[in-house]
């Protein structure tokens, strides 16, 4: 085996040790996110919860009038990304503190809701009725925006072809 094929070798296997570690990088990152959200600025992620379900209120309201309802769809859109993050976040960060890293691990690669529901069994199994209601909340509202962001979006689109 001459030199070449040595140095091929060997920087492959540097490869997929790097490859191998971005899962674990990415876990603790998203542990260190969580802690600095949901740790220190609890009430600021309180609020940004508040403030964007009383956006999207407001925004619903706005929508009667057909011609805001691309703006409100938008705004709706946005509301339920930045709900979705949060709760991606919380979750993740409730399964590593209960069940460590192997469950947060598998339950990322189940399409990134595994998180979600793997938080609710933790919830479930501790009898936390109110944790748990808030998480199904949770879900149901970003769920609800992002339907009614694109409910509003094709309305508006079937309006304006109508009018021309």
């Amino acid at each position: 085996m001459g030199m070449k094929e040595k140095l091929t070798g060997l920087l492959g296997l540097i490869v997929m040790l790097f490859l191998l570690s971005l899962p674990v990088l990415y876990i603790d990152g998203l542990m260190l996110v969580a802690g600095l959200l949901f740790g220190r600025f609890l009430v600021a992620a309180g609020l940004i919860f508040w403030g964007v379900l009383i956006t999207s209120l407001i925004a619903l309201l706005v929508s009667l009038f057909k011609r805001t309802r691309a703006m409100t769809s938008f705004v709706l859109l946005i509301g339920s990304y930045i709900l979705g993050t949060g709760l991606f976040l919380y979750s993740t960060a409730v399964v590593y503190s209960n069940w460590g890293f192997l469950w947060t691990f598998v339950g990322i690669f189940i399409l990134g809701i595994g998180e979600y529901l793997f938080a609710l069994v933790i919830f479930l199994l501790a009898g936390d009725w109110f944790s748990l209601i808030f998480l199904l909340s949770w879900g149901f509202i970003s769920y609800f925006l992002r339907v009614a962001s694109f409910y509003l979006a094709e309305s508006y689109k079937s309006t304006v072809l109508l009018q021309k």
